[in-house]
């Protein structure tokens, strides 16, 4: 297995940990603050191991130009997580995992029309088998929730997604045609995630759109830190020369496979019979990939 994927594949567990944290963070809780603290937790961990090893002042030395190129990446995340987190908070994890897990699908369209990444026949075929496995979650989770289709928090889901899809993308662009240093973009990346988180937060508290009361739990910091870990070993994995986009962000989103397993064990979460068939199709198709 080329070292890419490990790193990719250790993405995915720590990404699968996160998201079974945030649910457990934000569950009959304010989303806003979560996910202001959560971010703050993760930004002060990378950004005092940077400082530990004496690497931070390098890896915030960027210019101005490249500055501001990272800060639109901290606004197409921090947009995408508002909407995920409240659709998390109001959807069962074994449902928006699964259509959070969707998100290689714009990014494979995304990485063939604009850095003309085409697959070989076996990872195609892994492909195939993935895109099958999402959409047999897709099929499974409509029994689960009333309305599919005109449920707004399916949508902040869609939409969380989507703008996950193009920050994948993104990372592509600076990481491999600018070469930016993958510790810069996550530094730099942390620090205006959490200012944006901050003015989001800020807007919606004086809209009134958030009138749940904060409540402090462990997976708060939880989440903030293992998120770290997960893109500090994606960032790796797009850094490497000559990785594909869409395979890397395909193999990622395995992750639906650890994190479906736990809604069902921690959350006690049903219908899980239905979904072994699709999780089987994953395991396949990542495992074509890899191998690939």
């Amino acid at each position: 297995m080329p070292g890419w994927a490990v790193l990719v594949f250790g993405s995915a567990l720590m990404l699968a940990f996160y998201d079974l944290a945030k649910k457990h963070a934000v569950r009959d809780n304010a989303v806003m603050p979560s996910l202001f603290f959560a971010t703050l937790c993760g930004s002060v961990a990378f950004l005092g191991w940077l400082a530990l090893q004496g690497r931070l002042a390098a890896a915030m030395a960027v210019p101005w130009p490249t500055r501001g190129l990272l800060f639109l990446k901290g606004v197409i995340v921090g947009s995408s997580w508002t909407a995920a987190y409240f659709a998390v908070r109001e959807l069962p994890v074994s449902i928006s995992a699964p259509l959070r897990a969707t998100a290689p699908l714009y990014t494979i369209i995304g990485g063939i029309l604009i850095y003309g990444e085409i697959p070989d026949w076996r990872q195609a075929c892994g492909i195939v088998l993935i895109l099958l496995g999402f959409f047999g979650f897709s099929v499974s989770e409509r029994v689960g929730v009333r309305d599919f289709l005109r449920n707004r928090w399916i949508w902040c889901s869609v939409a969380g997604t989507v703008l996950g899809a193009v920050s994948a993308i993104y990372d592509k662009f600076l990481l491999q045609r600018l070469a930016v240093p993958r510790e810069t973009v996550q530094a730099c990346f942390t620090v205006d995630l959490l200012a944006v988180i901050g003015v989001y937060w800020l807007l919606l508290r004086r809209l009134k759109v958030e009138q749940r009361t904060f409540r402090w739990r462990w997976t708060v910091a939880a989440t903030g830190v293992l998120l770290i870990v997960a893109d500090a070993l994606y960032f790796a994995a797009v850094g490497t020369p000559g990785t594909a986009i869409s395979l890397l962000s395909l193999l990622r989103r395995t992750s639906v496979v650890v994190t479906c397993i736990g809604g069902a064990v921690f959350f006690k979460e049903t219908n899980m019979k239905r979904r072994f068939a699709a999780l089987a199709l994953i395991l396949a198709g990542a495992a074509l990939i890899a191998l690939g």
